[in-house]
Order: C-alpha cells, then sequence, then structure tokens
C-alpha cells in the first residue's frame, strides 16, 4: 500500500513502518504462486515472496516454531520473505493484508502485530518488526513466525538481497545489516553472493569488499572462469555484469569518473547498412563472451538515452527518409515518438534482442515498424505469439512436402526465415507463449549460425529480435500470462513505453486532422473534449450501466474516427458517435450530446437506417429501435473497414445481428461478383484453438492410384483466412468464452484497416514463414455476451481497443413488440417450410402452412402467453415448435397448442399429447407398454410425450434425471417404434471426457483403395432425418460440445457447412438431436455453456413414484403374465424385491 507522507503530517502519531513477513512452506510448493496483497485493493498486483537462506533461522527458531505446530510434519520446510510495501501505522489503527493464493484463494484478515518497536535509530535499521500468524483452510502454510527483532543479526546476506529483490525501493539504511556480514566473508563466499544477487546491495556491497582486498579484474576474470559456466546458464550474465561494474570501482578509484560521462561507441557501418558497433571486445573468458559484453555496452547507451544524457541522434537521421512517411502516413514524430525511435533504432543497429513493455496504445509494434522501415526500407515480420505456438512454427519443421525426389522437406518457421534473410521479426504478446517455446530461440540470439532439422542457417547480418508485451493483468488469470524465466529475459534488453501523454495525443490530432485535408482542423479540440470525457467515465467509474466491460480509450478510438471521416466520408460529430458512444448503453450515453452538439449538426443517416429496416423485414428480422441503432454502428464502422464487437446480454440476438451486419456489408458486391459464399464464422469456447480461427493442416481422402504422399495431409484454411482471401467479413462469435491467449494471435490483423492499407498476415502454422495477403474488404465482427456476475474482464483492454465496441440493448419487450417479433418469425418460418420436402413423413402428422390470418392470430396467442422478461430467443424457439406442429391436432385451440410447445408436464399429460404419441409411434401390443400405461404423469409418459412433439418441429431435447430412471431406455424405444425413418439400433455415441468430435462428426479411413472420409453417426443422422442420442452429453468437454452446435442449432429444411466436412449438410425432416445427463453435482459432470444449453429443450425426468411402480407392473402383469396368481405375488411385493436386490448389488 504504497502512500507519501508530508511532513506536515510525520508527527509522533503516525510513523512509517516497514512490514516483513516471513513463511515457512513444504518443498514442494511453488512459492511463485503466493503473494500479500491489500484487502482493499485486491485487484492491484501483490508483494511476492522470495526464498531465503533460512539454514540460522531455523535453528533459533526451532523451540518456537515446535511450541506452535501440533503435530510433526516430514515434509522438507523451505523458507522465504514478503515485503508487503511502506504503510503508515495510524495510532491504533494497524494495516491489515491478505494473502492470496494463486489456485487456492484469498485468505484474508492478516494482521501484522507489532512485536518490538526499537526507538534508537542507530539499533533499528529503519525497520519496526512484527510477528506474523498466517494459516489457510488447506493446511499449505502451518506455521510461520516472524524472526524477532534480536535475531536479525543472526540472518546471512542473502536474507537482505532477498528483501530487495521484493520491493526495491527498500532504504539502504534498512539493508546495513548486511555490511557487518559481508564483511566477514572469505573471497569464494563473497564470489557467490556476486554470482547470485547481481544489482543488488549486496552485490555491490561484495565488490567494493573485494576492491579493497588487492582483487584485480583479471584475478576475478579468472575466478568466475574457473566455474566453467556454459552459455545457457544466467551465473555467465551475472559474471559478465560483475567485471563490468568491478571495472568501473577500480576506475573510480584512480579519479576516471567514466559513468558520468556519455558513452561514446564507436560504429561501423558498410554497404549502406549497420554492421553492429565495435565495442570493448578485451576478452575474459573466450571470445563467446563478446555479445555479452556488447549486451552491456547497448544496455548502457540505451539507459543514457532514457534519462535524457544523449541527444537523439538516430531518430533524426532516421526520419529524413520521406519513405518512412510515405509508407506510415499516420505516424506523427512527435517529441516523445522520437524519443521512442531513438531507443528502438539504437538497439536495432547495435543488433541486441529489445523486449518492449508498455500499455495498449503506446506505440509498440509503431515504432518498431518505423524503425525497420528507416533501417531497412522493409516492415518487420510480425507474428503475434499464442498459447498454441509451437517450436516449429518459429525454427520450423519437416513436412511433406515433395523437395526433388523427396516428400519429407524442411519448411523453415518464421523465426529462421527472418534469420536467414536479414528480417526484423517482431514477437507480439511475447508472454502468452509457452516459456518451453520461447527457450528454443535462445540459440539464434548468439552466435552466426543455427542448426535446425540438421540444416545449417548462416545468419543474416540483418537480423534483428524485437519482442512487445503489454503488461496487463485485466483481462488475464495468473495461467494466462507466463512469467518470463530469467534465462529468456537476460538475453533481452527490456525497455517500456509509458501511456501518450493528453499533450501528444492532442498534438497528434492536430497534424493527423491537417494531413487529412478535410478542413475540420478548427474542430480539433471539440473531438479532443469528447475523447476525454469518454476516458474520464470510464476510469472514473461513473457508469450508471455497470454490466459492460471497461475501456481504455486511446490514439487508437481517435484514428477509428478519422477512418470515418476519410474512408466513409462520414461527419466529423457523426464519427465520433459512432467510435465514442456507440459503447455506451443509452442510459449513460445522453450525458455526452453536449459534447456532440459542440462538434457539429448531426447528420441522422435516414436513409441507411431506412435500408437497414427494409432489409432486416426482409431477412424476417423485426427492425426494433435498439437492433435498427446497434446494426447502424456497426454497419458504418464496418464498411469503412473497422472491426466491430457487439456487446450485449444473452438472449439479445447478437448471433442474428452479426449475420445481418456481415450480410449487409456483402450483399452488393454478392450481387456484382455473383459471390455465393456463406460467411465464414466460428462459434468459440473455453477449449477454442487457434487452429479453429485460422485453420490446420488435415488428412485428405485420396485414391488408391495416388503415389504422391504429400496429398494426404494439406493445410485447410480457417474462417479467418477464408474471408480474408475473398475480402468479407469473419464473425467471431462469443469472443468472450475464447481464452485469451487464442484470441490474441490474431492481433496483427485487428490493428490493420483492409480499406486503408494492404494487409499481410504471417500464418507460420502453415509450415512455412508465408504473410498471406488480407484484400480488401476483410473485417471481423465478433460479439461478447454480458455477465454481470464474471469476476474478471471478459477481454483484455488491449484486444478491446482494437475493436470498435457496439452496446447492443435487449428491447423492452411489451406485448405488442412481442407479438411484431413473433410474428416476423412465424413468416421466415412459413417461407421455409414451403421449401421442405417431407418425404417418408405421415400425413396425420404434417403440419399445415400459417396463412396471413393464422400468422397475426398466432403471433398475438404467443405474445400473450410469454412473461415481459422474455427474450428474443425465447420467442424464436417457441414459435418454431408452434410452427411445426401448427394444425395437425384440428381440435387443439391455439392457447393450448402454445402450451403442449412449451413442453409443461400438465400438457404432456393432455389428450393432444397423446395425440402426438399415437401418430408418431407404433405402440406395442406387449413389452415396453410400461411406457404408455397408467397414470399420465408418470415421467416415462412425459418423455415420450415430450420427444414425440420434438420429433417434428426438430426441438433438440436435453433429458436430465439420476442414473436408471429410463432416460436412454426411452430414447431407443423411441427410435424403434417411430412410424417415420425408424431405426434399431439408434445412431449414438456414449459420451466421456475423452470423447473427440470425430466420433460424432466421422474422419479419414485407410481402405484398399486409399483414404476415404467416413461420416460419423450425427452427420448420417441429419443427413437421413433419424434420431441421434448423445448419452451422457454433459460428461464431454466444451470444446466438443460447441463443435456440434451447428447440428444443435439446424432445424429440417436448413443446409449449413461444417469446417471439418466437405459436402454441405442438408437436415432431413425427422431428426431429432437427444441428448441425456445426470445432475451436474455428480463427479466429472460438466456445466453446459450457456449458448449450448439455450440450444435444448430440458426435461427433467424423474424416477416413478412407488404407486406408479406398482401400477406400471400391475399392467404388465395383466398383459404378459396373466395366469400369475396375484394373491401369491403383488406388485408391490416385487418392487420391494427390486429394491432389495439393487441394496444387495450396489445399484444406486
Amino acid at each position: 500500500m504504497p502512500i507519501n507522507l508530508s511532513l506536515d503530517r510525520a508527527d509522533e502519531k503516525f510513523a512509517i513502518i516497514r512490514v516483513e513477513i516471513i513463511v515457512d512452506y513444504p518443498a514442494n510448493l511453488d512459492i511463485s504462486t503466493l503473494s500479500v496483497v491489500d484487502p482493499n485493493n485486491p485487484s492491484t498486483n501483490g508483494f511476492k515472496f522470495i526464498e531465503i537462506d533460512s539454514e540460522q533461522l531455523n535453528q533459533i527458531t526451532q523451540n518456537n516454531r515446535n511450541s506452535t505446530i501440533s503435530h510433526k510434519s516430514t515434509t522438507e520446510q523451505k523458507t522465504a520473505v514478503a515485503v508487503p510495501a511502506f504503510c503508515v501505522l495510524d495510532g491504533d489503527q494497524i494495516c491489515y493484508y491478505s494473502v492470496h493464493h494463486s489456485t487456492l484463494g484469498w485468505k484474508h484478515g492478516i494482521k501484522p502485530r507489532l512485536h518490538k518497536n526499537v526507538n534508537d535509530d542507530d539499533k533499528n535499521d529503519g525497520i519496526i518488526t512484527f510477528k506474523v500468524k498466517l494459516t489457510t483452510e488447506t493446511g499449505i502454510i502451518r506455521s510461520n513466525d516472524y524472526i524477532q527483532f534480536e535475531q536479525k543479526d543472526s540472518l546471512t546476506p542473502s536474507f537482505y538481497a532477498a528483501l530487495e529483490s521484493i520491493q526495491p525501493s527498500v532504504p539502504e539504511s534498512a539493508l546495513h545489516g548486511s555490511f557487518e556480514l559481508i564483511k566477514r566473508l572469505n573471497e569464494n563466499s563473497l564470489i557467490n553472493l556476486i554470482l547470485n544477487h547481481p544489482g543488488t546491495t549486496v552485490f555491490r556491497y561484495s565488490l567494493d569488499i573485494l576492491s579493497t582486498r588487492d582483487m584485480t579484474i583479471a584475478k576475478l576474470a579468472s575466478k568466475f572462469k574457473e566455474k566453467q559456466y556454459s552459455l545457457e546458464n544466467p551465473l555467465l550474465k551475472s559474471a559478465v555484469f560483475a567485471l563490468s561494474y568491478f571495472k568501473n570501482i577500480i576506475e573510480q578509484k584512480m579519479n576516471k569518473n567514466i559513468l558520468d560521462e556519455p558513452i561514446i561507441v564507436n560504429q561501423q557501418l558498410g554497404d549502406g547498412q549497420t554492421k553492429g558497433f565495435l565495442c570493448d571486445k578485451k576478452d575474459l573468458f573466450t571470445t563467446n563472451v563478446i555479445s555479452e559484453t556488447l549486451f552491456e555496452d547497448t544496455a548502457k547507451w540505451i539507459e543514457s538515452i532514457q534519462n535524457k544524457k544523449q541527444h537523439l541522434i538516430y531518430a533524426d537521421q532516421l526520419l529524413q527518409d520521406k519513405r518512412i512517411f510515405e509508407k506510415i502516413p499516420r505516424f506523427i514524430d512527435t517529441k516523445n515518438a522520437k524519443e521512442r525511435l531513438d531507443l528502438v533504432t539504437y538497439a536495432l543497429r547495435s543488433t541486441v534482442p529489445l523486449l518492449i513493455q508498455g500499455p495498449t496504445s503506446a506505440s509498440k509494434s509503431l515504432t518498431a515498424q518505423i524503425a525497420s522501415v528507416g533501417l531497412y526500407n522493409e516492415f518487420p515480420l510480425i507474428y503475434a505469439l499464442s498459447e498454441q505456438t509451437e517450436v516449429g512454427d518459429l525454427l520450423g519443421r519437416k513436412m511433406l512436402r515433395r523437395k526433388g525426389t523427396s516428400m519429407l522437406s524442411y519448411v523453415p518457421g518464421v523465426l529462421a526465415e527472418a534469420y536467414g534473410k536479414g528480417r526484423v521479426l517482431l514477437l507480439d504478446e511475447f508472454d502468452l507463449c509457452p516459456p518451453k517455446v520461447l527457450s528454443s530461440i535462445l540459440s539464434s540470439l548468439d552466435g552466426n549460425t543455427i542448426e535446425i532439422e540438421g540444416k545449417q542457417i548462416v545468419r543474416h547480418q540483418n537480423f534483428r529480435v524485437i519482442a512487445t508485451l503489454n503488461g496487463e493483468t485485466d483481462g488475464f488469470t495468473s495461467q494466462q500470462r507466463n512469467i518470463l524465466p530469467s534465462e529468456i529475459l537476460a538475453r533481452f534488453h527490456t525497455i517500456s513505453f509509458p501511456e501518450m501523454n493528453r499533450e501528444e495525443c492532442n498534438e497528434i490530432f492536430n497534424k493527423l486532422l491537417k494531413k487529412s485535408k478535410l478542413k475540420i482542423e478548427d474542430k480539433s479540440k471539440e473531438i479532443g473534449d469528447i475523447h476525454i470525457a469518454v476516458s474520464n467515465y470510464y476510469t472514473a467509474n461513473e457508469r450508471i450501466d455497470k454490466s459492460r466491460g471497461m475501456t481504455a480509450i486511446t490514439l487508437r478510438n481517435f484514428s477509428f474516427a478519422l477512418d470515418l471521416m476519410v474512408l466513409g466520408n462520414i461527419q466529423p460529430r457523426d464519427a465520433c458517435s459512432v467510435v465514442y458512444l456507440a459503447q455506451i448503453p443509452t442510459v449513460d450515453r445522453v450525458r455526452f450530446d453536449h459534447y456532440l452538439d459542440a462538434i457539429g449538426k448531426v447528420n441522422n443517416f435516414q436513409q441507411l437506417r431506412n435500408e437497414i429496416s427494409m432489409a432486416a423485414s426482409q431477412q424476417h428480422i423485426h427492425p426494433h429501435p435498439q437492433f435498427i441503432d446497434a446494426a447502424f454502428n456497426a454497419i458504418v464502422g464496418a464498411q469503412s473497414g473497422l472491426h466491430v464487437l457487439l456487446e450485449g446480454p444473452s438472449g439479445c440476438g447478437l448471433s442474428t445481428l452479426a449475420k445481418f451486419i456481415a450480410w449487409f456489408c456483402t450483399k452488393e458486391i454478392a450481387k456484382e461478383s455473383k459471390l455465393h459464399q456463406e460467411i465464414p464464422s466460428v462459434q468459440l469456447g473455453p477449449e477454442s484453438t487457434v487452429e479453429d480461427i485460422i485453420g490446420s493442416f488435415k488428412p485428405q481422402a485420396i485414391s488408391g492410384n495416388e503415389t504422391d504422399m504429400t496429398k494426404l495431409v494439406q493445410w485447410q484454411n480457417g474462417p479467418l483466412l477464408i474471408a480474408g482471401e475473398i475480402g468479407m467479413p469473419v464473425i467471431l462469435d462469443r469472443i468472450d468464452e475464447a481464452k485469451a491467449q487464442v484470441i490474441e494471435r490474431i492481433n496483427p490483423v485487428l490493428e490493420k484497416n483492409s480499406q486503408r492499407e494492404k494487409i499481410k498476415f504471417l500464418v507460420p502454422e502453415k509450415g512455412e514463414a508465408v504473410e498471406q495477403e488480407i484484400k480488401q474488404g476483410f473485417v471481423v465482427i465478433s460479439t461478447l455476451t454480458i455477465n454481470e456476475n464474471r469476476q474478471t474482464p471478459a477481454i483484455s483492454l488491449a484486444l478491446r481497443n482494437r475493436f470498435v465496441t457496439v452496446a447492443v440493448e435487449s428491447p423492452k419487450l411489451q406485448e405488442q413488440q412481442r407479438a411484431q417479433i413473433a410474428k416476423d418469425i412465424i413468416s421466415k418460418n412459413t417461407k421455409k417450410m414451403q421449401t421442405i420436402k417431407n418425404d417418408g413423413l405421415p400425413t396425420d402428422i404434417t403440419p399445415k402452412i400459417p396463412d396471413d390470418n393464422d400468422i397475426s392470430h398466432l403471433a398475438e396467442a404467443i405474445s400473450r402467453s410469454l412473461p415481459d422478461t422474455t427474450t428474443i430467443r425465447d420467442i424464436s424457439l417457441l414459435v418454431h415448435t408452434v410452427c411445426f406442429t401448427f394444425g395437425i391436432v384440428k381440435k387443439l385451440t391455439t392457447e393450448e397448442q402454445i402450451e403442449l410447445c412449451k413442453f409443461q408436464p400438465k400438457s404432456l399429460a393432455s389428450e393432444a399429447a397423446e395425440t402426438f404419441v399415437q401418430r408418431t409411434l407404433k405402440i406395442p401390443t406387449s413389452r415396453q407398454r410400461f411406457f404408455y400405461e397408467g397414470d399420465k404423469n408418470s415421467p416415462m409418459w412425459q418423455v415420450i410425450s415430450a420427444l414425440s412433439i420434438a420429433s417434428i418441429s426438430g426441438q433438440p431435447v436435453f433429458l436430465k434425471g439420476e442414473p436408471g430412471c429410463g432416460k436412454t431406455e426411452a430414447i431407443r424405444h423411441f427410435s424403434i417404434n417411430r412410424k417415420f425413418h425408424p431405426r434399431n439400433p439408434v445412431f449414438s455415441v456414449s459420451c466421456s471426457s475423452e470423447t473427440t468430435a470425430e466420433q460424432f462428426i466421422g474422419s479419414l479411413v485407410f481402405e484398399k483403395n486409399g483414404f476415404r472420409f467416413v461420416e460419423g453417426p450425427l452427420v448420417q443422422a441429419a443427413r437421413q432425418g433419424f434420431v441421434f442420442l448423445a448419452d451422457e452429453f454433459n460428461l464431454l468437454t466444451p470444446a466438443v460440445m460447441i463443435s456440434l452446435i451447428p447440428f444443435l442449432s439446424a432445424r429440417p429444411g436448413d443446409t449449413f457447412i461444417h469446417p471439418d466436412i466437405r459436402d454441405p449438410i442438408t437436415v432431413s425432416s425427422g431428426f431429432l438431436f437427444v441428448a441425456t445427463g445426470n445432475e451436474e453435482s455428480e463427479k466429472g459432470r460438466v456445466k453446459l455453456p450457456e449458448f449450448v444449453k439455450s440450444n435444448f429443450q430440458h426435461i427433467n425426468v424423474q424416477n416413478p413414484s412407488p404407486e406408479q411402480l406398482d401400477g406400471l407392473i400391475e399392467s404388465i402383469m395383466n398383459v404378459d403374465y396373466s395366469t400369475i396368481d396375484k394373491s401369491i405375488l403383488q406388485p408391490s411385493q416385487l418392487r420391494n424385491f427390486m429394491d432389495e436386490l439393487k441394496e444387495t448389488l450396489h445399484i444406486k
């Protein structure tokens, strides 16, 4: 809890304290997962624990520990320290802290208790000590005693180094205790401290003491050389750094204060390109450490630039090349931009790998691109790393690729391509990539050759590496953002780009407006005002509607507005309305009206709004005001090349809106080019991968005569690349469900505008460093469902900032609005019913097609039957079932039919439901009559009734109930005895956590004539109109569930394309997807994702009551076993016998 303590408050009532928390923990616990957090600000980063040398501590405090532990542990114990930060002790008010474990969660109420307060500053060394008790309910941390003040002199120097590692701002007075300890150490112990704690006060003290013992640079280098560290060992870096620092100590003692003077680095240039820098290359161990020396010299130079001790030499020289402004016309060379460029340019010229950290829109990637264009006249290769990035994507791999007579050839990855051809490689989202993959590139950062798959690649003199990361924790869990290992960080020089200040943003605003030639420079202040007002709206948390995500208002927002003005010929007021205000709910939007009024008059685009309304009606979508408003804002943005994020509550029609926007943006192009390509889309979920979006290698069907085995596996574009090749929108549905490590892989295409510039997207997943051209017209349309119970942001600020966000609001569905929406959907279904072939469907269950009078009557009745809380999705599902069962039972009133289509228990027990059952099934005269006999409220009758109605409408059904209640048996019986498209056995898949999508959909099989794709049971059932059973559905992984959504959302007559199946699938009448599952509380059961769950009609199946079971047994006995003497065997006796048998056999 950092503070600024002013002198006027520093009286006897306040005291600056330092809380040090020391914990004992089992050796098998990863101490990096534990942190100390201020409970008043739990979202802030915690203070980490650092392991310390606790040998002496364990001896001193052993008795105290034994007295506080009720049981003896056999687990090896370690000790670590955390320093929560400076805080203020106000009288009796003591700060409380929380301990947070990254997987076990929070333990609140940790209170540092004052143990001893020594007033003598000389003895206290700036520390007030506390005794702290830490426990968790899981028992991972058993007991923890704070080190008493008298024991501090017994600590080792490593303890003090650990303190400084945790809290770099610790006052040196608090570390004085280490100096006396270090003075007592011998030479070898001092060297170990130097190597293990580089850059700390302990490190400096140790080198200072060595300098007083006649230690020379050569002697120290010899000591380090005896260690025989490998080049991969991070201690080698510490040794080089120590020698550099020690050299400065010696030179300072000789009154040559070189550190205070500017560092001069000699350059050797040739062929118009940099050859690197000639630094002090005196060998200390071997010639292999030259790069380390260069690294240190470069680090000093960059630091001097950051500290403004150097003039901006490189940026000014670079910007004399006007090609930079031609290739990157949106670049404005502000003073801060030049400083950023100077840093990056120097790093590129010096060959040192650079890691740039900074918030979104801090100009990290842009600066790297400018430096690359200025130095080498070409853009860098930009690759966004992800969770699925593999070593082969970076270095390359052997693939089925014909080369001469060989069919297995090495294909270079993106890093190998840049390494051999001299490109700047920009690795974005560096900390989203698995560290073990990043470690594979370390060999390329040293030396002049790398060997990959037996192939030697010579390093081109212009090869450079720049990595970027946001360092953002919002929207990421600790499992998503990776902690970069020290061996990786040691090979990069890290610099930070701060958030752009307001003055720089204003300067960029003004200059870009002037360059645009729109003659609206006089509006720059007003545009800046609304930019600031919306930013304050989010940062000050002034929102009335807080259900939606936070947004970072950055320079990108102004760039979006400029695109609308330049590319879309949109007036400044309207452009700002779309970019800044469309993301804000209506209830909050009105507060910004006066900012818009100051910019200019409104153009309400009545013609475009009318076109949207007419187009929606043609698509049988009700054009309510909320739909028109959201569609208008999104279409205006998408037509100018801006990527769109639709954000709204579940059930408000996000997917329908996304499809409509994509269709509207391409309908004219489709007419001119006769384009019949469906809009590429992907349904995302928690287990979605990069392959689902970009594409992957997939097996191909080949004939037996084919001899070219390279055709066996071929790359198949995913939805994003399909859309990019054609130049059309792609829909990423439910972007909030996918992991950040997956979605942020597409950041490079989200950075660009296909209407304004050429886009090249690097896709090493194809097996080679190919930059695919993205054609004009490409745009990403994403959906995000808001959830008030979500604990973390749905997506990161950096990802959200790459979209124009549009707030989609549910209409207030009063009875009139519900009736109009129902009428539109009925009209759409009526048109569809006229095209469906009902081959094999009995005439007595063939629905009547509603006429105009029927449509109005049905719409009004449906509206009256639904509550005001109804969503558009609810109306759509009910309307579909009503339409496809309309007119089958003539004597049924409209109201009765609607209640029947809601699958309510009372209606399922009605005479109308019995009519559906009788017309759908061939009711057997013996056996299995227990499904039909007895009370119509019995669970089995309810299931049979529901399946009969659903099989006519095609509505997927989920049967949930306890094991043994007859769910699966009822479905098998239904499939066998259905009058149309019966099948025995039923198409089915028995689900588990190991079940794959291929078991449903199909896969390639090898036959004597070659490979052939064999369709799975689900595809066969859909094509042929059979019942399909997914038994124990909620044992599947969410990824497999999501892959089945096209089948869950399809209805008879629909045609769709599945990415894993070559030929389109047309759903036949009679297809019914039925899933079964037990209660989610059972072990191994998976909670259905909301967008999967919403596709089902859910039926709870109960076990029959004893009375119902007795009635069923009696019916079976009367029909099939009529000779049994009931005075000897009663139905209740048989039921009791079965119960005892189940108990004996431990059957649930």
